[in-house]
């Protein structure tokens, strides 16, 4: 089960936000229902952290992303630097490793590692 599998304020409780992107409850209130639910099996553990991005930023994060993969010639990242990529992600307290998303971001998270030119929106690693 995941977020968007809850109904109504449980859900918005859940992302931090509702469908319109604003937020429901300030990110301190929504991280600790989010550890209660994940406590009580509700909902997958993956992150503790809920606020995550609106459509437009993701759109915009991943239109970004797409023209810098375009501009490298779609260049993909080699075997050990995706590794390296993922094992700084899954330390970061912004991926959800259920969903294999960046909370930050929101962007997938198999298909950013991959491209070459992405870069981590908070700088923890960089195009190559």
């Amino acid at each position: 089960m995941n977020c968007d599998s809850l109904v109504g304020r449980f859900r918005d409780i859940c992302r931090g936000h509702d469908d319109a992107g604003n937020p429901v409850l300030t990110p301190e209130k929504c991280t600790a229902y989010r550890k209660l639910w994940v406590s009580k099996g509700i909902i997958p553990s993956g992150t503790t952290n809920l606020s995550t991005p609106s459509l437009f930023s993701k759109a915009k994060s991943f239109g970004s992303s797409l023209l810098a993969h375009i501009r490298n010639a779609l260049k993909p990242t080699p075997k050990p630097l995706f590794d390296l990529r993922l094992a700084i992600c899954q330390e970061c307290d912004r991926f959800n490793a259920a969903e294999m998303k960046c909370g930050e971001c929101g962007c997938n998270m198999n298909v950013k590692l991959s491209w070459a030119a992405s870069k981590c929106p908070l700088g923890k690693w960089g195009a190559e």
